[in-house]
């Protein structure tokens, strides 16, 4: 090959490897931003995202446009993208009734349910 073309098709590829960091950087955040008033909104989620021919698969289909030393650098990225899609993914299967059982439970305590000691033992602030 003509150095000249070989120079021009290293430089057409390094521009693919920037507009497939762009396209995953827009992507998660679309993943992000996902939101739905439907029902089974996971399965939504699966589709449009990790499904045959979903946008996940389509941005994969992109590695063949990079430069092969940078292959590696966008594999790592396309890999981190699915496994943010599939951990949301996991998240958006888990009925909301039972995501609000992992949250914290912060507890208020009234001064009734203090015994004596725990009240003694209670630094006074004034």
């Amino acid at each position: 090959m003509l150095p000249f073309f070989k120079n021009l098709l290293v430089a057409y590829l390094r521009a693919r490897m920037e507009e497939l960091k762009s396209k995953i950087s827009e992507l998660k955040e679309s993943i992000n931003q996902f939101a739905t008033e439907e029902k089974n909104k996971a399965e939504t989620f699966r589709i449009r995202f990790l499904g045959s021919s979903g946008l996940v698969k389509k941005i994969m289909g992109e590695m063949r446009n990079v430069a092969p030393e940078n292959r590696k650098q966008a594999g790592l990225a396309l890999n981190a993208l699915k496994q943010f899609a599939e951990e949301k993914y996991n998240h958006l299967k888990i009925p909301f009734h039972l995501r609000l059982k992992e949250l914290p439970i912060i507890r208020t305590l009234h001064f009734r349910e203090m015994s004596c000691r725990r009240a003694a033992a209670i630094p006074s602030v004034l």
